[in-house]
């Protein structure tokens, strides 16, 4: 949420700055803001910053997903087939050789996947993720108490199974994981909700 925030922020003041400028300019402009807060992540002067200023290492995502709200034209270049075909090939190489390759990289070419796959499939998977809003204070509130310890599975997790080498396992043994967090979450703020002090714990 803080997260969310702080890009929300800083996306407000870029396009602050920005209005008074076209369409083309205003993508170049974002381009080279994002490209600036990449160079800067990586090579360093951000990095010392307080926890709650890391945020914006993910503000180029963020930006992007504003462009392609805000401008016509990136929702068409987003619609062509040898793009998105191009980006699912670039995406899972540079996640392949993640080690050597920057995953802000890799990031830019999953965004662009997803957004083809939400807006293919806009009407229905809108109403799920709408479904999930309705829990998401439960969610937000709730979930740091259920997060498990993992350091005494590390040595399973990680040998046995080889996640380090292996993306996929990796995604399907913490998605499941995430999945189960987000149900106890749910469950306990219904379960909350039942209490007449609901209100001064998560606003029910």
């Amino acid at each position: 949420m803080a997260s969310v925030f702080c890009c929300m922020l800083l996306s407000y003041a870029f396009f602050a700055v920005i209005k008074r400028f076209g369409t083309r300019t205003s993508l170049l402009l974002g381009a080279l803001y994002s490209l600036l807060i990449m160079l800067l992540w990586y090579s360093g002067p951000l990095r010392p910053l307080p926890y709650s200023f890391m945020t914006i290492s993910c503000l180029p995502y963020f930006l992007l997903g504003c462009f392609y709200r805000k401008y016509d034209v990136l929702q068409r270049l987003f619609a062509n087939d040898i793009l998105y075909a191009i980006s699912i090939l670039l995406a899972i190489v540079f996640t392949i050789y993640r080690n050597s390759i920057p995953q802000n990289l890799a990031g830019y070419f999953y965004i662009i996947v997803l957004l083809r796959l939400f807006k293919e499939n806009e009407a229905k998977i809108g109403r799920k993720i709408a479904k999930i809003g309705t829990y998401s204070l439960d969610i937000y509130m709730l979930h740091f108490f259920f997060i498990p310890n993992l350091s005494s599975w590390k040595d399973l997790l990680l040998c046995s199974t080889n996640l380090n080498d292996n993306i996929i396992c990796s995604l399907a043994v913490f998605s499941l994981i995430s999945v189960c967090i987000m149900a106890l979450s749910i469950l306990f703020g219904n379960i909350l909700k039942g209490s007449p002090v609901s209100k001064w714990i998560i606003g029910a």
